[in-house]
């Protein structure tokens, strides 16, 4: 068998469970974590999947307007995570 299996969890998939269940609570977050874990995922193709529900969601939790087309909103939410990635 294989000894990573037998361990348990890498403490990388534990710090991102930590960090899911902060965000979840509404907890405050470092921004150091955002930026590691954010680098797991795609948002440009997460994005695409999104319903309006989920769009207007995001916009309102990144402080953006969900005004106009699914299409518009999720400009604006891509252009606003290049100016994060460039801070």
């Amino acid at each position: 068998t294989d000894l990573a299996c037998r361990k348990g969890p890498s403490k990388d998939t534990q710090d991102l469970a930590e960090f899911m269940q902060k965000v979840r609570s509404g907890q405050e977050v470092n921004t150091d974590d955002i930026v590691r874990f954010a680098r797991l995922f795609n948002y440009e193709l997460t994005l695409d999947h999104f319903q309006r529900v989920q769009l207007v969601g995001m916009s309102q939790f990144t402080g953006r307007f969900a005004f106009g087309s699914d299409a518009f909103v999720r400009n604006q939410l891509r252009s606003h995570v290049k100016t994060l990635k460039k801070d």
